[in-house]
């Protein structure tokens, strides 16, 4: 027997965060209030979570698959923060975006308590970036090219 098993057999494995008598625990008993996550813990879960929403957007939205990279994008980041039934309820922007009408489907994005009261700053971001079809960034130009590939990707990856 070694640590990691006595470990894995005495803490339980807890998914989702759980009230224990020291704190909140996940995993095999990572205390979360104290101990947190590493930086290289950070980046391996949002990789993870960054492949589920694009996996996410991919079955919601199939059409989607046919948008350039920063469109699409919009899509996965907004999946990201309110999962795709939230992006859902933008009834009049996913049908804009589908018909390829981004200047629209911007104005429907920006035309949301999403981009009144929730998110503003981000709102307005992902409204740039629906309009012009680059990636915008916080603190960035809206003008800078995206990094990724260029062009309408028309399948899956």
């Amino acid at each position: 027997m070694s640590l990691t098993t006595l470990l894995q057999l005495e803490e339980g494995l807890a998914l989702k965060a759980v009230k224990d008598s020291v704190g909140y625990v996940i995993g095999y008993g990572r205390n979360v209030m104290t101990r947190g996550v590493s930086k290289k813990e950070s980046d391996y879960l949002l990789g993870n979570d960054v492949t589920d929403s694009a996996a996410e957007v991919r079955s919601a939205f199939p059409w989607s698959v046919g948008l350039d990279s920063a469109r699409r994008g919009v899509l996965e980041a907004m999946t990201f923060q309110m999962g795709s039934g939230g992006v859902a309820t933008f009834k009049k922007m996913v049908s804009a975006m589908r018909r390829g009408a981004f200047l629209t489907a911007a104005d429907e994005l920006l035309d949301s308590d999403y981009a009144r009261v929730q998110t503003p700053a981000r709102a307005k971001r992902l409204a740039q970036q629906l309009r012009t079809g680059r990636w915008v960034y916080p603190g960035a130009s809206a003008q800078r090219k995206p990094m990724a590939s260029k062009g309408v990707r028309r399948r899956p990856r």
